[in-house]
């Protein structure tokens, strides 16, 4: 399967503080992949971040001559914590689950919700980017002055209050609620380790507020136009989201890559109360993490911007 992706990325952010802001909690949002009018033959839950991927792990699983091949699956996402809440809610009907954390699939572990012995499994370590469009922001270092001139920046280091973003430059920042939104949590550690955000359960001055459901949503108030900025995960944009294909590329970006940031993101099976659903969503993982080609999985992480497992 070939993979085209890009890595153009932006940053941005200051705040201060306001009231406390809690967002609505809808429904996961459903796609039916490869053949969108087909019925689904099994359900399957992954975090915002993984959405895009989702549809090209599917694509590849379900061609001829593949273990899934003619199979069509309804890939529903959100942010994990939605879906953690439908699957303990029962009768979810996924087979497997993509967090964007490795906490809340440990949890699951040995409950009634996950399918016989099931464990929890690295599939990803996320990188958590600050993104802007270059017709709104040209330059990173208008959006954190300590940062090169340039259209990305990629920060290993810890963030301290001697490195903060630009809250002039930048606001308003898009950011998912750090609760149901692991991406979320990396950004209110990345601005609270700047000064910038000491509290969750505030939404700071500069910050879009409400906060976002999930970082699909979040990205998509950046492309938009609704926010100037947000913190996205690096792989939404790797994958090419239409209509950002432009070379040079129109996004600029700030990478955080230091371990306090990165989201290490783990997949579980789930009993879906099917035994044929049960099989394919096995299937499905092990052609992840146990494929027969030992290239595969480490060849996809890095097409489509995540680090290496």
């Amino acid at each position: 399967m070939s993979q085209k992706y890009r890595s153009l990325f932006a940053g941005i952010a200051g705040v201060a503080f306001a009231g406390v802001v809690t967002p609505a909690l809808a429904a996961p949002s459903c796609t039916v992949w490869p053949n969108t009018m087909a019925a689904p033959d099994l359900k399957v839950a992954v975090a915002a971040n993984f959405f895009g991927p989702a549809k090209d792990l599917v694509t590849a699983w379900t061609a001829i001559g593949e273990p899934g091949a003619g199979k069509n699956v309804n890939i529903c996402q959100d942010s994990t914590g939605v879906l953690n809440t439908e699957i303990r809610a029962g009768s979810s009907g996924y087979s497997l689950f993509l967090a964007a954390d490795d906490t809340t699939p440990d949890a699951l572990v040995g409950t009634g919700f996950v399918q016989s012995g099931a464990t929890s499994d690295l599939y990803a370590n996320g990188i958590p980017v600050l993104l802007a469009l270059q017709t709104t922001v040209s330059d990173v270092q208008t959006l954190m002055p300590s940062v090169s001139s340039g259209v990305s920046a990629t920060l290993s280091s810890q963030m301290t209050t001697s490195t903060p973003l630009s809250v002039a430059n930048s606001q308003n920042i898009a950011v998912a609620d750090p609760t149901p939104a692991p991406y979320g949590d990396a950004a209110y550690m990345i601005m609270h380790d700047m000064g910038l955000w000491p509290t969750k359960g505030t939404v700071p001055t500069g910050v879009h507020s409400p906060l976002y459901g999930n970082i699909t949503l979040t990205f998509n108030s950046v492309t938009d136009t609704t926010n100037k900025s947000g913190f996205v995960s690096k792989s939404q944009i790797c994958a090419g989201i239409a209509p950002h294909h432009s070379s040079p590329p129109d996004y600029i970006y700030i990478a955080f890559t230091h371990s306090s940031y990165m989201r290490v993101q783990k997949g579980i099976l789930i009993d879906s109360g099917d035994g044929t659903q049960n099989a394919l969503g096995s299937s499905l993982k092990d052609y992840m993490l146990s494929n027969s080609d030992p290239n595969f999985w480490p060849n996809f992480l890095d097409a489509h911007c995540y680090a290496p497992i």
